[in-house]
């Protein structure tokens, strides 16, 4: 995973949104965080993307499939035990937070986090 990060300014936010906009829609984005740092006439957004490079298994036709995965398929059997763990935990944390499973992480992020 790699980061990159961006500062939107409010006052004149066209060419940084544009610059996000581009970036955004060139890569794989696992994770986002704003925070808005406000500091009269120059507060802006600051926006960090994680997003995901390299050609896993996970990448390209496998993610862009409408079917349903199969990690057991994909994951070999150690892997796929970690996997399984995670997404216990996961769910531990998504029922603590009252929020569905998948804001905290998607399957397919769980096991690109698996594989790295």
């Amino acid at each position: 995973m790699k980061h990159k990060f961006f500062n939107v300014p409010v006052s004149d936010p066209v060419n940084a949104e544009a610059e996000l906009n581009t970036f955004v829609s060139q890569h794989r984005i696992a994770h986002i965080d704003r925070y808005f740092v406000a500091d009269g006439a120059n507060s802006f957004w600051s926006i960090c993307l994680v997003w995901l490079e390299g050609d896993s298994a996970l990448t390209g036709s496998l993610l862009k499939r409408k079917n349903k995965i199969d990690y057991r398929e994909v994951l070999n059997e150690v892997d796929f035990a970690l996997y399984a763990k995670l997404r216990d935990l996961r769910k531990t944390i998504a029922e603590q937070e009252a929020t569905p499973v998948y804001n905290i992480f998607t399957n397919e992020q769980l096991a690109a986090i698996v594989q790295m």
